[in-house]
């Protein structure tokens, strides 16, 4: 791992970087021990930035990391099922295509 991006959710609360809600933290530990699979790569609400998609290993949750144009990751959240459910449904994503990813 060359570089991470910075959670900007802790950008206005530095003391919270490195905790428990820390995705950039959460990420690193998920990369390290092989626990995220990829499930597809899309422009899922067409704003011209790739969005990749990962199961984590324990089935709790997906990845989503959107990407810049280089290949690097410009963020990365953490979703529910509520969260994955919400985000397609608002984008007009066809369930066929994620609602069997958690």
């Amino acid at each position: 791992m060359v570089g991470i991006y910075i959670d900007p959710t802790l950008k206005d609360r530095p003391e919270n970087i490195g905790g428990p809600f820390d995705s950039q933290r959460r990420f690193k530990n998920d990369l390290r021990g092989e626990n995220l699979r990829l499930l597809s790569a899309a422009d899922y609400n067409k704003d011209g930035f790739q969005d990749m998609y990962f199961k984590v290993a324990d089935g709790t949750a997906v990845l989503r990391a959107l990407m810049h144009a280089d290949g690097n990751i410009q963020y990365a959240n953490y979703q529910s099922k509520a969260d994955l459910t919400a985000f397609m449904t608002a984008n007009n994503v066809s369930p066929s295509i994620w609602s069997g990813w958690i």
